[in-house]
């Protein structure tokens, strides 16, 4: 894209004059959903972010629920098995590194559809991911077990990210166990 030129030219007037390299994964990529409103860009570019973005998003959600599940398991593991300070520590140590990932696979979901959110009206036909790709809020992000506060037993909502199938459409796997 030649409107990219322009836009690098003037970040390299705008950046410090120092003598430090730049690292080759610090460089912006400038993706259609990164560039400024106005910009130039081939429609086939934003089509092919989008399915990029799409299945990232995808990506990320299974990674969130596999954190969650893991965390779950970390905690029913600790109350199980763990006795005295130095064992809860570590224990505890390693559900914050569980945490962390949980955090960064939710930001990674959130950034994705944010491109998507822009990326959506440049790309006409593909409207169908806003029925399962929704906005996450914090209170979307628990475990499978757990529901909203005050909720009992019988009346426990599951989380929509539970709900999502993902980029495969849906969940019909027949023929692919044994013996089907």
């Amino acid at each position: 894209m030649p409107e990219i030129s322009a836009i690098r030219a003037r970040a390299d007037r705008a950046a410090p004059t120092t003598s430090a390299e730049i690292a080759p994964f610090d460089l912006p990529l400038h993706l259609p959903s990164s560039l400024p409103v106005g910009t130039a860009c081939l429609p086939i570019l934003r089509h092919h972010e989008f399915k990029l973005r799409e299945a990232q998003a995808y990506e990320s959600l299974d990674e969130l629920r596999d954190h969650l599940r893991l965390r779950t398991h970390m905690y029913q593991y600790k109350d199980k098995n763990i006795v005295g300070q130095r064992a809860n520590t570590r224990c505890q140590n390693i559900i914050s590194g569980v945490q962390e990932k949980i955090n960064a696979s939710a930001t990674k979901y959130r950034t994705a559809r944010a491109a998507l959110v822009k990326l959506s009206p440049h790309c006409v036909g593909n409207e169908g991911w806003r029925d399962t790709l929704l906005a996450l809020d914090q209170g979307d992000i628990r475990p499978l077990s757990d529901g909203e506060a005050g909720e009992s037993e019988g009346t426990r909502t599951l989380s929509w990210i539970w709900k999502v199938v993902g980029v495969g459409g849906d969940s019909d796997d027949s023929g692919l166990q044994e013996g089907k």
